[in-house]
């Protein structure tokens, strides 16, 4: 009996599968959305910032309703919220939100807003052309403090962390005060985080990582092509980050930022942006691209490749074939930790084998296999999966033509 692999080849052989074989499907496109540049989601609620005012979908993104917020100055810079209010900033101050979006309320501080972030009764308002405005009592009043462009924030426990255009700043006692951390002279567009690491996003040396909560930061940009492309945005979901980089590129990485893939597959966008911001929603994450378009992706899929990914060597997993419903082909992808014979077949509903699809001894690893059915008819049909004699399961598939 052959040991099982070490897990760190295992994981590369699980992302050159899924990834280079296109297992992962196209991002999609909201249609209802126009000129879109910033979201914030939370529950089923999403809201998109545009040149245009307010889109709103309480329901994951199924339907949307548009809503002015300034009739002057229609378009949105950024978008935040605390328990109490939601605040967008625009070209003519901060504005508030009591009702999820519908209505909105002017608050200065009479500039034009970069960004915008709330914590508890604590507001910041950041101004074109560098200044920070802060307000503790929700926005009602405002108070300069020094600073330059404040682009991104990010809390970690009771810490501020904010991207600046000179670093990454720290602040231990609500904004009122700022230090500057390891990761200096660098403008610092987005930051994001997970359980274990801190992301952020420079134009020009990429994605810098820090797995001491900001102490320290190293660059992370292993398969990102920084000769081409430049990172604008980074975002953190579990152990799935992505970084939107010029030229409409979305690149994933599915090992906490140690090396990056192309996940543009799908992305149809006339203009160049150079300004991208992440959100999830249910098991969708969405990406806005900067007074452009608004798309999404379905997270289900990779969320089944990091469950294959954190399972090997313990047990033997089958995934759900991909797409599913399909018409014509599908992947089907499994693991096998041991050294043993693997069947696999089709059937239909009556039970009667249709093709076998493997039928061989295999050796430790992940594997991707793909069904073609352009010789079968609309309908049910299963997939019985086995390994040796301990390990037998079955899952149903839908052909649609």
């Amino acid at each position: 009996m052959l040991k099982i692999f070490n897990h760190t080849l295992i994981l590369f052989f699980a992302l050159f599968i899924l990834i280079n074989n296109n297992v992962y499907s196209n991002w999609s496109k909201v249609a209802e959305v126009n000129g879109s540049s910033c979201i914030l989601t939370f529950g089923d609620i999403i809201l998109v910032g545009s040149n245009n005012g307010i889109y709103r979908s309480l329901d994951n993104g199924s339907n949307w309703l548009h809503f002015v917020v300034d009739n002057t100055y229609s378009a949105i810079t950024d978008l935040s919220k605390n328990d109490e209010y939601i605040y967008a900033g625009t070209f003519n101050g901060v504005y508030s939100s009591v009702d999820t979006g519908k209505t909105w309320n002017g608050l200065g501080p009479a500039y034009s807003i970069l960004s915008v972030y709330a914590k508890d009764s604590t507001v910041f308002a950041c101004i074109h052309g560098g200044g920070l405005f802060r307000s503790g009592n929700y926005g009602q009043s405002w108070t300069p403090i020094d600073g330059n462009h404040f682009y991104s924030y990010m809390l970690h426990e009771n810490k501020i962390f904010a991207g600046t255009f000179s670093g990454i700043y720290v602040s231990n006692d609500n904004g009122m005060n700022w230090d500057l951390t390891d990761l200096t002279n660098k403008i610092i567009t987005s930051l994001s985080k997970n359980d274990k690491y801190f992301f952020a996003a420079n134009y020009t040396y990429g994605i810098y990582r820090s797995d001491d909560y900001g102490i320290s930061w190293s660059e992370s940009n292993q398969g990102l092509p920084l000769d081409h492309f430049h990172p604008y945005s980074v975002f953190a979901k579990e152990s799935l980050i992505f970084a939107g980089l010029t030229s409409n590129k979305i690149y994933l990485s599915t090992d906490n930022g140690l090396s990056w893939k192309d996940f543009s597959n799908g992305l149809n966008i006339n203009d160049e942006t150079y300004h991208v911001k992440f959100a999830i929603s249910g098991n969708k994450i969405f990406v806005s691209f900067l007074y452009n378009s608004l798309w999404y992706y379905d997270l289900s899929q990779i969320t089944n490749v990091s469950e294959l990914n954190n399972s090997i060597p313990n047990r033997f997993i089958l995934l759900q074939n991909y797409p599913n419903p399909f018409n014509q082909s599908t992947k089907i992808i499994y693991s096998v930790p041991n050294s043993e014979h693997v069947i696999l077949k089709i059937y239909d509903v009556l039970g009667s084998e249709i093709k076998t699809l493997v039928n061989d001894f295999k050796m430790p690893n992940i594997y991707s296999i793909n069904f073609n059915a352009s010789n079968l008819s609309s309908g049910i049909y299963f997939y019985r999966f086995q390994i040796g004699k301990d390990f037998v399961k079955t899952r149903k598939i839908l052909l649609i033509k």
